[in-house]
Formats: C-alpha cells, sequence, structure tokens
C-alpha cells in the first residue's frame, strides 16, 4: 500500500476490492467482493467478458422450471437439475458467455437472479466465474 492509498476499513481485509473505490462495484454483495477478489487473486481481469454461471434453487421442479423460462428470455441458457442428495433442492443452473463482471453485468444478473427466484418461491444462491483461456495461459507462462 502506497503512501497516499487509504487503508481498508476495519471490517473488510486488505486484500479485497474496497467498493467506494470504484463505482462498477458499487451496490455488490460482501460475497460477490469476496469472489472478485479471488477472481483477480488468480490473474482474472473483471473487465473481460467470461462465462459466468449462477445458482437458483427451489423446492418444486415447477418453480425451477417457470424460473429457468424466465430467465431464458432475459438471454441466459438455463439447465434444471433435479435434487441430490447433497442438495435436496431443484436447482436452475443459468449460464451467459462473453459477459464482463463489470461494471453492470453481475450487479444487474445478481437483481434479476433474486427476483426470479423470489418470485417462484425459491432462492437465488450465487455465481460463479473461471478464467479466461487467456488468463490460464498467462498463469501457467
Amino acid at each position: 500500500m502506497g503512501a497516499l492509498e487509504p487503508a481498508a476499513p476495519a471490517d473488510r481485509p486488505a486484500s479485497e476490492p474496497d467498493p467506494t473505490a470504484s463505482p462498477s462495484l458499487a451496490g455488490l454483495r460482501h460475497r460477490d467482493l469476496q469472489t472478485i477478489a479471488h477472481l483477480e487473486a488468480m490473474g482474472g481481469d473483471v473487465t473481460v467478458p467470461r462465462h459466468l454461471i449462477f445458482y437458483l434453487y427451489f423446492d418444486e421442479k415447477s418453480d425451477a422450471k417457470a424460473a429457468g423460462r424466465s430467465l431464458r428470455r432475459h438471454g441466459f441458457s438455463v439447465n434444471v437439475h433435479q435434487p441430490l442428495k447433497q442438495i435436496p433442492q431443484w436447482a436452475a443452473v443459468a449460464e451467459r458467455r462473453n459477459k464482463a463482471i463489470v461494471p453492470d453485468f453481475l450487479r444487474q444478473s445478481n437483481q434479476l437472479c433474486a427476483h426470479v427466484a423470489s418470485r417462484n418461491n425459491g432462492e437465488y444462491d450465487g455465481w460463479e466465474a473461471g478464467l479466461t483461456e487467456e488468463e490460464k495461459e498467462t498463469r501457467r507462462g
């Protein structure tokens, strides 16, 4: 940290992105910021388009399917998975390719997924994203 850089607030480790430092991070959840910090620590650039996956869970198959239809209308590809021993709910797994996480896509997608899950008696759990092929190559050296 340079002499002119502000210290991280006490409730946030210095390794996490500071949402007040960049308007593109404002409005994201704490765990979104943690996921972004992890991706950046691995060499990811969140302004570069990549594959993102969003997870929504439902007690009823019909609710998961209805959520999937709604998300497809917003450009997501969605697969509905039956409950597993480890996850006793129906999962709607929504994917988008070639989207940059920031500045707006993640915030908008979080809001959409939370709304769709709530409207269909479900729960939005969160998202994940991996490195692009170029980022993986750079990591390998």
